[in-house]
């Protein structure tokens, strides 16, 4: 008996230490996250939306607005909505390590630092499954995403 609860001990001490981390945002005291199903209680009332066609999986993406960000998301084979992408539309929002829209990448790169995909004025850090895409113009910051990397 000793035996098999230290052996399941071990499995949730494994598993909690073995947590890949993503990116996050936190946005109106709510902790959005990629990959998840979308909710209005998990990410907030939006104020409008949109649908268009999605090629790849053959079902609709749906676009929710918000003030200051775009969240898109895709049905899954459940039905469900999940969350591919978190995109800045306004000034009013930071990542959660304070980086805006119109700040200077150098001050990105000081903040998420030098491990990043460059390709052209496109900075892209990686976390487990989710991207943080810069997009620069003359060193300034002019798009700012949150995406997943690998659906499923």
């Amino acid at each position: 008996m000793k035996k098999i609860i230290s052996l399941i001990l071990g499995i949730i001490l494994l598993t909690a230490c073995g947590k890949v981390e993503e990116f996050t945002l936190k946005y109106q005291d709510k902790e959005l996250f990629l990959n998840r199903v979308f909710t209005k209680e998990s990410y907030g009332e939006y104020k409008d939306f949109f649908e268009s066609e999605n090629c790849a999986f053959g079902d609709k993406d749906i676009t929710y607005i918000y003030d200051d960000l775009e969240i898109e998301t895709y049905g899954n084979k459940n039905g469900d909505l999940i969350v591919y992408s978190i995109y800045f539309t306004g000034e009013n929002i930071k990542t959660n390590e304070g980086i805006s829209l119109y700040d200077e990448m150098n001050d990105a790169i000081e903040v998420y630092g030098n491990k990043y995909n460059q390709e052209g004025n496109k900075y892209t850090y990686t976390k487990g499954d989710t991207d943080l895409i810069f997009v620069t113009d003359n060193n300034i910051i002019n798009s700012i995403e949150y995406r997943l990397n690998n659906l499923k």
